[in-house]
């Protein structure tokens, strides 16, 4: 086994491609983990939980076969991990945890667990596991309220800290978590399953750069990323340049069933390899918790430009070279603090429609049919009448939704297609 500190020949086509496979894999195996011994049925039966690998910058360079929600969130909380915990402050051992939407999160149930990797004393990566938390606290059970007052109504917000510094546990916050949330057994189950995941995803990360040297893995990562943003340039500039818009709304604001239709609107623009998302036109944030932020917003954008690719890119950050975007502030796509945002997939999900309405008109032959527009969180909340003791359920209902033409997302219609009402009692 190579020291991390001795050069490595670099990597020919072929072993590109095992490297590729191998980064994925470990990506996939962190998910399986996560998956497996998780303690709530969110996670463990509608799989509402996802798993990636960053280079030391905070580069995405591989992931799961999961959530694309998830993982177009965790593209930029790479890079926040990375910004906050580089080299010479993360340690070895260290765990960083987040869920605040306004700083790169989705929605507060949505919890994200990374880790740094180090080879030797080098550190050449992270790996996260972010889950959907069965209950965060909050105004109501399961903590998707569509009626909270603002944000802070909506459960506890975890800026990016620290969870364990040099391997010694922040007993503190997990117990701080706990005591607020109605499922506390779930929330520290699922925050153990979180760790585990990422010190397989370490283990296996550290594997590859021992074994190939930090210079020529780094080398490889580079040569990956490159390959990606050029089959996805590939891609855009089968497309006719061109302007193509679509406009979609949701029935109203999330409160009043006589409000006006909240509009979303979206252009996408071919320039050539290049492609721009601009949602000029959509309207303003609303009182209800159904909100979408800005990282929310642009995991439904990484999404579309993935359809384009299908299987042969390889899942990381150079496949969102080519492309830029336009959110106004304040609105429905990117929204401001402290709109609540809790319940806002039934938005990220008519986002999604009014993209790939556009993109329909753009490469028809890669976009499916819409789906229903929505999916309904319904959670179920109450107390044992023989114990006592709190329980919160919940419930995922949508209509069917068509198999997209990519493993990045082929997970997507098993999510949406569930129906389920669980009851923990743990």
């Amino acid at each position: 086994m190579n020291s991390c500190k001795e050069p490595a020949a670099d990597f020919d086509p072929v072993g590109l491609e095992v490297l590729r496979g191998r980064l994925a894999a470990a990506a996939d195996e962190m998910e399986h983990v996560l998956l497996k011994s998780s303690y709530s049925s969110i996670i463990t039966e509608a799989l509402d939980a996802t798993c990636a690998v960053f280079d030391a910058q905070g580069r995405t360079v591989a992931q799961a076969c999961a959530i694309p929600v998830h993982l177009g969130v965790l593209c930029e909380l790479g890079r926040r991990f990375a910004a906050q915990y580089p080299a010479g402050e993360a340690e070895q051992g260290d765990l960083y945890i987040v869920n605040d939407p306004y700083s790169g999160g989705t929605h507060l149930p949505d919890i994200a667990v990374a880790s740094p990797v180090f080879c030797q004393d080098t550190l050449v990566g992270y790996t996260a596991a972010m889950v959907h938390h069965q209950d965060i606290g909050g105004s109501a059970p399961g903590s998707t309220s569509a009626s909270a007052y603002d944000h802070l109504a909506e459960g506890v917000r975890i800026p990016l800290i620290r969870l364990a510094t040099a391997g010694v546990m922040n007993a503190d916050a997990v117990d701080l978590l706990a005591a607020n949330s109605r499922s506390p057994d779930n929330i520290r189950g699922d925050l153990s399953a979180q760790i585990a995941s990422c010190r397989t995803g370490e283990q296996r990360l550290a594997a590859i750069f021992e074994e190939g040297g930090v210079d020529a893995v780094n080398s490889g990562i580079e040569s990956l990323l490159d390959y990606a943003e050029r089959l996805t340039r590939q891609a855009i500039q089968r497309i006719p340049n061109g302007d193509y818009s679509f406009v979609d709304q949701l029935d109203d604001d999330g409160m009043h069933p006589d409000a006006e239709p909240a509009r979303i609107q979206v252009k996408i623009s071919i320039r050539g390899s290049d492609i721009g998302f601009d949602f000029a036109g959509t309207d303003g944030q609303v009182k209800a918790a159904i909100n979408s932020v800005r990282s929310s917003t642009l995991a439904v954008l990484y999404y579309a430009v993935r359809v384009l690719t299908g299987d042969a890119a390889p899942n990381n950050d150079g496949c969102y070279r080519p492309v830029s975007f336009n959110l106004p502030s304040g609105t429905l796509v990117n929204s401001e603090f402290p709109a609540p945002v809790n319940a806002r997939m039934i938005t990220v999900f008519r986002i999604g429609d009014a993209v790939m309405g556009a993109m329909a008109k753009a490469a028809p032959e890669n976009v499916t049919a819409a789906g229903c527009g929505q999916t309904s969180v319904i959670p179920v909340g109450g107390a044992d009448p023989a114990t006592g003791k709190h329980f919160v359920g919940v419930g995922l209902t949508a209509a069917a939704w068509a198999h997209a033409p990519t493993r990045t997302v082929s997970m997507l219609p098993t999510m949406v297609c569930v129906t389920f009402i669980t009851f923990p009692l743990r």
